[in-house]
C-alpha cells in the first residue's frame, strides 16, 4: 500500500511539471528569493558572473541551502521587500542553491561554508571581502527559541541576519561602488 501511494504521488509530482512545462511555465529562478518581475537573479557562479562581464555592473551573490531554516525564512522576506526590488537592480543578482556551490578553497567562501551567505564584488569579477555585515545588530537569545545555534557575527561575516542588514549590505556595495 505504501509503495502505491509513493508511485501516485510521484506520478502526481511528474505531471505536474510537464503541465507547467507545456503550458509555458518555468521553474522559478530565484528559488524563492524573488521572481524575474521584481528580482531578476542567475542561476549559478558561471552564468552569474557571465553577467556581470555584458552588464559591467557589480554583483551581489547569495550561497543558500534548501535543508536551511534561516534561508527559508529569509527567502519569504526577501522577496516580497519593494526596497530590496529597487537595490537589486543596481546589481547582477547571482543566486547559488545548493549543489552548485563549489568547494570551500574555490575562493567564495572567505570565512568558510554556511548558509545564508552573500558575497559583493565588482564589476571586474572580484568579491571584495571588505564588504561585509560588519556594524549590523545580532539577537542571540529569543525567548521561547531552542535552537542550539545561532550565526557568530565574527566568525560569519557574510551572514546577514534580517533584511534590514540586507539592505544595508546593499547600500554599503552601493557606496563602495559609486552607485545611486
Amino acid at each position: 500500500m505504501t509503495k502505491f501511494l509513493y508511485f501516485c504521488i510521484f506520478c502526481y509530482y511528474f505531471a505536474s511539471v510537464i503541465i507547467d512545462a507545456v503550458r509555458g511555465h518555468t521553474v522559478d529562478p530565484g528559488r524563492g528569493w524573488g521572481t524575474k518581475d521584481n528580482v531578476t537573479w542567475y542561476k549559478g557562479i558561471e552564468t552569474g558572473m557571465e553577467q556581470v562581464k555584458i552588464q559591467k555592473k557589480p554583483f551581489m551573490m547569495l550561497f543558500h541551502h534548501s535543508g536551511c531554516y534561516a534561508c527559508t525564512l529569509m527567502s519569504y522576506t526577501f522577496s516580497g521587500n519593494h526596497e530590496v526590488w529597487e537595490l537589486s537592480k543596481r546589481f547582477v543578482m547571482i543566486n547559488v542553491h545548493d549543489d552548485e556551490e563549489p568547494d570551500e578553497d574555490a575562493g567564495y567562501a572567505p570565512d568558510g561554508i554556511y548558509h545564508p551567505r552573500v558575497l559583493f564584488g565588482g564589476p571586474n569579477g572580484k568579491i571584495e571581502k571588505t564588504l561585509h555585515h560588519k556594524d549590523e545588530v545580532y539577537i542571540t537569545d529569543v525567548e521561547g527559541d531552542n535552537r542550539e545555534f545561532y550565526p557568530d557575527p565574527i566568525e560569519m561575516k557574510y551572514y546577514y541576519p534580517n533584511i534590514e542588514s540586507y539592505i544595508s549590505g546593499m547600500r554599503r556595495a552601493m557606496k563602495f561602488y559609486g552607485l545611486k
